[in-house]
């Protein structure tokens, strides 16, 4: 059974988000700046969630966005900068965690059926 994603997100005017194939090896670079990006990241792309936020629909960042968030239209430059300044996130698949609630238990309390 494979390992469940992770996700390193970080906040800036938008939601940024990218995917380490590992915590021990992100722990190791945070540590160690030499570590090689490739012992970290096999995937060198930039998601950000259309409804904002951590959680979502994830898109691929244009190099326009890149450009104006991270001042580079490089995807490395921005992956370095999510990885040095973003929180990692390890529940990123969905409503495995998630704790729900209802928020209008009274509204129907009433009513007979």
């Amino acid at each position: 059974m494979s390992s469940p994603p992770i996700r390193v997100f970080y906040k800036g005017d938008s939601d940024y988000s990218v995917f380490i194939d590992s915590k021990d090896a992100y722990e190791k670079y945070k540590e160690d700046s030499t570590v090689p990006l490739s012992d970290v990241i096999s995937v060198y792309k930039v998601f950000h969630s259309r409804v904002g936020g951590n959680e979502g629909v994830l898109d691929e960042v244009s190099n326009q966005q890149l450009e104006n968030e991270f001042g580079s239209s490089r995807a490395e430059d921005a992956i370095l900068k999510i990885l040095k300044e973003g929180e990692m996130k390890t529940n990123v698949s969905g409503i495995q965690k998630r704790e729900w609630s209802s928020t209008n238990d009274a509204k129907y309390s009433s009513r007979t059926y």
